[in-house]
């Protein structure tokens, strides 16, 4: 019971520097509509528990694992998940409070801090476009410096149009990633394997791309403020805000590339990707399936093989990150590698396919977690194709 004696100690990242204006972003879709539109149906806007089964399911879960209450949990991962909170700590009072149901003043405040309508935005357009600078130390951990006033921060320069807010052009917006790993890259939690490395991954592959070009998009033209004094409409260059990432069809089948060496009945699949995949939350998982079809095009085996990073609790019991004692195994794909899958001889067939499929969770970790919303639970085909074995 130990843990019951954590002390959390979490500075306030955001809202003392934000005007209460920015804190809906609807009021942001008068001027920027489509990017508010895409924002709505991308993960960012579900980063809030109340939004995202997995997520909800994953903080009950290492509440319960580590004896914490789940609004320290909550508060933990509200560093990416939703900065603006307003909670500066959380004492082992609160907690044994929490864990034998008392209610005082002190946990009424922090419980209503945590609630607070504003957070349900999630990851919305004021966390992004209010950061003044971003600072990296040696070990590779990020700090931030937050506009203060009106100011939002953006890859144009100031608007002369500007109406609702003040525009200001930073850098980290027009080249580099130290914007996007803020979140992807750096300890989730107190754990050790709580540990977000795409960042690390994308630097190994020494790609010249930016996470953007791949999860914002080719940059299409647009109108800013188009209701505003159309005649001296702006034309900016801006890139999709979906964010998209396994909820899109193209990016899964661009991920690989498969062949196959008949001499050798070998298939070869490639990671196209300058990450590991899967990357990020160490619930993922990647699986290949090998379907031998007879001359019939009867299905008569098929061959699995997963790859992911697999966690285990001390009883070696598969588990999330966030509460593992160890890492079993990790064969997820590197940047850029290539794999092959040596085939089973079968009797009869004459063809195989060979179809890879995503998980955004892995289905007995979904299980353990009770989560059943299929956005997290259904498995994805990213590519399938389909070889003559002789």
């Amino acid at each position: 019971m130990k843990n019951l004696y954590f002390i959390l100690i979490l500075p306030i990242l955001l809202l003392a520097n934000i005007n209460s204006q920015f804190q809906d972003p609807k009021l942001c879709s008068a001027c920027h509509k489509d990017e508010y539109n895409s924002w709505k149906k991308s993960l960012h806007y579900k980063s809030h528990d109340s939004k995202n089964e997995l997520y909800k399911a994953s903080i009950n879960y290492v509440a319960s694992r580590t004896n914490k209450a789940r609004e320290e949990i909550l508060v933990e991962c509200a560093t990416c998940h939703n900065p603006k909170i307003e909670v500066v700590n959380m004492d082992q009072n609160y907690t044994f409070a929490k864990l034998f149901d008392i209610q005082t003043s002190k946990t009424k405040q922090i419980d209503e801090q945590i609630g607070a309508d504003h957070l349900k935005n999630g990851v919305s357009c004021y966390i992004c476009h209010r950061i003044d600078d971003i600072q990296e130390d040696k070990n590779g951990k990020y700090s931030i410096k937050w506009l203060h006033g009106n100011d939002m921060a953006g890859p144009f320069e100031s608007s002369s149009r500007a109406e609702f807010h003040n525009t200001v052009q930073r850098e980290y917006f027009i080249k580099g990633d130290k914007l996007c790993l803020i979140c992807h890259q750096g300890q989730g939690d107190n754990n050790k394997f709580g540990q977000y490395n795409t960042g690390k991954e994308t630097q190994a592959s020494k790609t010249t791309k930016r996470c953007v070009d791949c999860h914002m998009g080719e940059p299409k033209e647009a109108v800013n403020a188009p209701h505003i004094a159309t005649n001296q409409a702006e034309i900016r260059r801006v890139r999709s805000h979906l964010f998209i990432g396994s909820q899109d069809k193209k990016l899964l089948e661009d991920t690989f590339n498969i062949s196959f060496n008949q001499a050798q009945k070998k298939l070869i699949i490639e990671n196209k990707i300058s990450h590991n995949v899967p990357t990020g939350f160490g619930g993922r998982v990647v699986e290949a399936t090998i379907f031998y079809i007879a001359k019939n095009k009867d299905i008569i085996s098929t061959q699995t093989v997963a790859f992911k990073a697999k966690y285990i609790l001390a009883n070696g019991k598969e588990t999330l990150s966030y509460v593992a004692n160890g890492l079993e195994s990790d064969n997820r794909f590197k940047p850029f590698e290539k794999k092959e899958i040596a085939l089973h001889p079968i009797k009869g067939a004459e063809q195989i396919k060979v179809a890879i499929y995503y998980h955004r969770i892995s289905p007995n970790l979904a299980l353990d977690l009770g989560v059943i919303d299929g956005e997290f639970t259904d498995e994805k085909l990213m590519i399938e194709r389909i070889f003559n074995l002789y």
